[in-house]
């Protein structure tokens, strides 16, 4: 710990899988943090290693960094720009860092009304990984907003990341993530594709992640999903709902450029077609289930 970590002050809103994790590395790092989670029992972990706030209003009092790792584009501006939230008590030298995969449009947005409030300014920084990656510290982030609040988030998003890219203005960083996103969403979907070939015509399913492995359809993501989607027991990965909300935002970003996408919007129907079924809050392997669906 130094002496610029210890009196560097920041708060944390969003304690879920990943933002918990997220929390735990910048606390581990001896920054001062105070945390809110919408579900006050996600801060029970924290008590005496971190100062647990009341309110948004509490939690932003006096940070200079406003971290955010939230569940979609309605919370974010509710957290941030709702009736008490957080926007209302930031102080004009904080720096709003949205980890949350939303559209571009809202974090443009999200900036000015900050800017033109005089409470701070505002950081896309998504972030590519697992849990697993959270908790290591070996995150992806990819950055949009203005150097100088980069530079000033930097010694923190190291905490939490192996790479931190900027990719050019606020925005700029969602729509590396909707990139990112394009290619996980629709390659997942090919592997369920793939699996679901496989065992309709008799064939152990559970043989592809090892025969294929090497070869021209392997990745990270075959590996993890293949065996998954193959029925073997493991921890559930990902959730139809973000997925496809991800998705969404991709292809309405591609909209508005007037670019195609037609392959993620094929995988985009796969998953919306399980979301119809009533898999929407379940894991990617509920992907499975909705094939069978007519």
């Amino acid at each position: 710990m130094t002496s610029e970590t210890a009196k560097t002050r920041a708060a944390f809103l969003g304690l879920g899988e990943m933002g918990a994790r997220m929390a735990w590395r910048l606390i581990n790092a001896g920054y001062d943090l105070a945390l809110w989670n919408r579900s006050p029992d996600k801060t029970k972990p924290f008590v005496g290693r971190a100062r647990i706030a009341d309110s948004l209003v509490d939690a932003v009092r006096d940070a200079e960094f406003i971290f955010m790792c939230l569940l979609d584009g309605a919370v974010v501006e509710d957290v941030v720009f709702g009736a008490k939230g957080a926007a209302t008590g930031a102080a004009p030298n904080a720096c709003f860092v949205d980890f949350s995969t939303v559209a571009p449009a809202l974090a443009r947005s999200a900036d000015a009304r900050l800017r033109n409030a005089g409470r701070g300014t505002w950081l896309d920084a998504p972030v590519s990984g697992s849990i697993g990656g959270a908790e290591a510290g070996t995150l992806a982030i990819m950055c949009g907003g203005a150097v100088s609040d980069l530079e000033r988030a930097t010694p923190l998003l190291n905490v939490m990341a192996r790479r931190v890219t900027h990719f050019g203005p606020v925005g700029a960083g969602l729509v590396a993530k909707l990139c990112n996103q394009t290619i996980v969403a629709s390659q997942i979907a090919a592997v369920a594709e793939a699996v679901h070939l496989a065992m309709r015509s008799g064939l152990d399913a559970q043989k592809l992640a090892g025969a294929l492995q090497g070869g021209w359809a392997d990745s990270t993501l075959f590996q993890l999903f293949a065996p998954r989607f193959a029925g073997a027991d493991l921890a559930p990965l990902g959730q139809i709902y973000t997925m496809l909300k991800d998705a969404e935002l991709a292809l309405k970003a591609a909209s508005d450029l007037h670019a195609e996408l037609p392959v993620l919007s094929a995988a985009a129907s796969a998953y919306r077609k399980a979301g119809r079924a009533g898999y929407r809050e379940r894991d990617l392997t509920a992907l499975m289930q909705a094939f069978s669906v007519a």
